[in-house]
């Protein structure tokens, strides 16, 4: 059996080096087969009524077109049995680094495409994401810009910048800015919301705030409904 020195479980330690967590951001994610695991397959163990395990098609994700992208978040631990997401361990927020991907790993076969789902379009992991970008793109120069209360200060002025370019550009065009149903059922938000949306498509930063906005708006409704 091969060793692994990308496996998660031996990366997991909070008192790292500089060097080494840039290291470990740029190394590519612990994505083994089965064949170089022993025995040639991935564990199994007793969930329920059935012997489940991991499989290699959770490495990946299918998108509306049909194709299969790569999930470069997720790492596989052969020594733990365990799926964990580095980016969040690396990047999160305080909340984010709570999340059981990252805080302890889940080796939950029975419900992993519905935890895998949920964690990759969640609020928390987006945001992780967007930080490992502006980290790998030298926009943040080491680790300790990342606790920095200037950080939000910043992401929150590059969302403002494309807010005013939206309303500037409606406001030249003379045209309306809400819509009859602003809700976040709607599937027509008005031109303003609607625009908004658009630009999230190609902006990380602003697709993580509506994402986190839109989570707070459903658990408010959920709440209510409760």
């Amino acid at each position: 059996m091969q060793t692994f020195p990308h496996d998660p479980a031996l990366l997991l330690c909070s008192n790292i080096s500089i060097e080494r967590f840039s290291q470990i951001a740029h190394q590519e994610p612990c994505q083994p087969q089965p064949t170089e695991l022993k025995n040639g397959i991935f564990p199994l163990r007793k969930q329920g009524k059935h012997s489940r395990s991991f499989h290699e098609q959770h490495y990946f994700k299918k998108i509306a077109t049909g194709e299969f992208i790569r999930r470069k978040w997720l790492s596989y631990s052969p020594t733990e049995d365990k799926l964990y997401c580095m980016v969040c361990i690396q990047f999160g927020t305080t909340d984010g680094k709570s999340n059981q991907l990252a805080r302890c790993g889940s080796n939950d076969w029975r419900h992993i495409s519905f935890k895998l789902d949920n964690h990759e379009s969640s609020p928390n992991h987006l945001q992780s994401e967007v930080r490992k970008v502006m980290y790998l793109s030298n926009q943040r120069v080491d680790l300790k810009s990342l606790q920095n209360s200037n950080t939000k200060v910043a992401e929150n002025r590059e969302i403002v910048k494309v807010i005013l370019e939206v309303l500037l550009y409606l406001a030249r065009q003379n045209s309306s800015f809400r819509g009859h149903d602003e809700s976040w059922l709607s599937k027509n938000q008005g031109n303003f919301l609607e625009l908004i949306k658009l630009f999230a498509k190609h902006n990380a930063l602003l697709s993580s705030h509506i994402a986190t906005l839109e989570f707070a708006e459903k658990k408010k409704s959920i709440d209510f409904f409760i």
